[in-house]
């Protein structure tokens, strides 16, 4: 703990293994290309800076949240000052993607479990706290949920040529090699898939239904500046879906949902935990917009639900009734 820095202020990012740009951070998050290797498809290599309030989505969707993230802010607390900054100097070499950070923290030596080891745990405490302990300062814990990232050896402790994701209770496991470096998806991913979602459904072969999943929405801390960056995503999803449509956007509805709300009320680290009610949003060139379907419940706490979240007034299922039976009044007529 003694030869961690207090702060991190400067990261060298590296894409693919060479030199790419450096990151800094007073009070804006400056990114500086020193070299051709671009960092991600949406931020060109150029010779201006980039600057802004919040780190870019190429950088911040690894960022551990939640459980993790307060774990290792407790571990670290009497050392060091633990922000985005300090937590992405923290993935050193072993960031999820192609991206690795150089910084004033060194790698801790620790021992390699196998993949053998986990599946077949005896130990008596928690298996996913043992790893988060285990790994926490070795540049292995990243992600918006409970995760452990895990080279794959076999018994023998030579590379395993498989790849697996093992789902347990209340943490997933992902095992990686050389063959199978890229697990991350960034902002670029998401539009792409709009993009192509756009093509399997134009023209009179096309699909007429589809449905795409995108994640990064449980934000625990640091709300709204995360939220601001997934509203762009959507933003750019929808746009990428208008303009893959073409003439049929005017015949198309986009049905937006979640699989559950947020706490009314802000937690301690600027988010907002699991909640209860939500909302269902209809977009698309078919839609005429502005109106409300269903009743919207106050925010007093009185009328929340158990005095901390929204209030449901109609299950999903309810939900997706009406707006399937209020279409004629929703969309555009003519």
């Amino acid at each position: 703990m003694a030869e961690l820095p207090n702060k991190i202020s400067h990261i060298q990012v590296n894409a693919f293994g060479a030199d790419s740009e450096e990151l800094s951070q007073s009070g804006h998050y400056t990114y500086q290309y020193t070299s051709k290797n671009p960092v991600s498809l949406t931020m060109k290599n150029q010779q201006a800076t980039y600057n802004h309030g919040v780190l870019r989505p190429i950088f911040s969707q690894n960022l551990p949240e939640g459980y993790v993230r307060r774990y290792i802010s407790e571990k670290l607390r009497r050392h060091a000052n633990v922000n985005d900054m300090y937590l992405l100097a923290l993935q050193l070499d072993k960031s999820v993607g192609h991206l690795s950070y150089t910084s004033g923290i060194e790698k801790t030596d620790v021992g390699q479990l196998s993949l053998n080891d986990i599946l077949n745990w005896q130990g008596k405490e928690n298996l996913f706290h043992q790893l988060l302990d285990r790994y926490y300062l070795n540049g292995l814990v990243s992600g918006v949920q409970p995760k452990m990232l895990v080279n794959a050896v076999n018994d023998t402790g030579k590379p395993s040529i498989g790849r697996n994701v093992l789902q347990q209770e209340d943490f997933i496991i992902k095992t990686y090699d050389d063959e199978f470096p890229l697990f991350t998806v960034n902002e670029y991913v998401c539009m792409e898939a709009d993009r192509a979602c756009a093509k399997l459904m134009v023209g009179d072969d096309g699909f007429d239904c589809a449905m795409l999943e995108f994640g990064g929405w449980d934000t625990h801390n640091n709300q709204s500046n995360r939220l601001e960056q997934k509203l762009v995503e959507l933003d750019n999803g929808l746009a990428e879906l208008k303009a893959g449509f073409g003439k049929e956007w005017q015949n198309t509805v986009v049905l937006i949902g979640t699989e559950f709300g947020r706490t009314a009320k802000e937690n301690g680290t600027g988010g907002t935990d699991h909640g209860t009610g939500s909302a269902l949003i209809l977009a698309g060139g078919a839609v005429s917009g502005g109106k409300v379907q269903g009743r919207w419940p106050r925010l007093k706490v009185d009328e929340l639900f158990e005095q901390r979240d929204l209030m449901p007034t109609l299950t999903v299922l309810a939900g997706l009734s009406v707006c399937y039976h209020s279409i004629g009044n929703l969309v555009n007529k003519g």
